[in-house]
């Protein structure tokens, strides 16, 4: 045997155990579940459920109060109907599918008392309102809406991914900026109701987040906060007793 058959023997072997290797790698992916928090930022308790549609399988139920956010939940990759419902009342359903060993956000807005409807997907709404990293639905006024947000970032040392999300129902356009000293950055420009913001790449460390109601020249919401490296955060505007707030949540 010739030392070119005995080089080209040893490279088979080798490519056959990285062809191997990518192979159980992608299958342990494959069989990892995804993650789920949800934010209620409706005025009222909400029930929500990720069901299957298939009999026997998993499923996931959340009794979620105002303005609070559920930690990650764990579910395998799946399609799911997810349910909104108050007081056992059915107020939104919608299909999603989660991927393996994907982390997502989920913002529930609205006001469901504003109507006994149920908020149901119909033909024109399937071709819902899709984002880079994020994907809202919604149908119509002040009825409750899910905004999806992906949370799985690729961020250098020393560098934030922001989003913004408008669940403030009934409140005027909003500036936000983000000030460090004498240094001011906008991150949203007259952003509405039901709308966000993706994906803003800042440097990491403290700020104070500014919030404006329309064109007013001094903010009525300000807050320091620590952006850390290489984390992704969402700023949510909400209502809190009658006031906008906000809520800021960490991937």
């Amino acid at each position: 045997m010739t030392i070119e058959m005995i080089l080209n023997k040893i490279f088979l072997r080798l490519l056959s155990s990285v062809i191997l290797m990518i192979a159980g790698f992608n299958a342990q992916c494959q069989n990892q579940p995804a993650e789920i928090k949800v934010l209620n930022a409706t005025p009222q308790e909400l029930q929500i459920s990720f069901d299957q549609k298939k009999a026997n399988s998993n499923s996931l139920k959340l009794d979620i109060h105002s303005n609070e956010v559920t930690a990650y939940k764990q579910l395998p990759s799946h399609k799911y109907s997810i349910i909104v419902a108050s007081n056992e009342d059915e107020l939104l359903k919608k299909t999603f599918g989660l991927a393996s060993a994907e982390k997502y956000t989920q913002v529930i807005y609205g006001i469901p008392s504003y109507s006994s409807r149920k908020n149901e997907e119909t033909f024109t709404h399937k071709m819902h309102y899709i984002f880079e990293g994020s994907e809202n639905y919604t149908k119509n006024g002040f009825l409750p809406g899910i905004m999806t947000f992906r949370d799985k970032f690729k961020l250098k040392k020393g560098a934030t991914a922001i989003r913004v999300f408008h669940a403030a129902a009934g409140v005027t356009p909003i500036n936000l900026k983000l000030r460090e000293g004498k240094k001011t950055t906008n991150i949203a420009s007259k952003l509405s109701y039901a709308k966000p913001v993706l994906i803003k790449q800042i440097k990491s460390g403290e700020k104070t987040i500014e919030v404006y109601l329309g064109n007013a020249p001094r903010p009525f919401i300000e807050k320091k906060f620590n952006f850390q490296s290489q984390k992704a955060y969402i700023i949510v505007l909400i209502n809190v007793n009658g006031k906008p707030a906000i809520k800021i949540l960490e991937n």
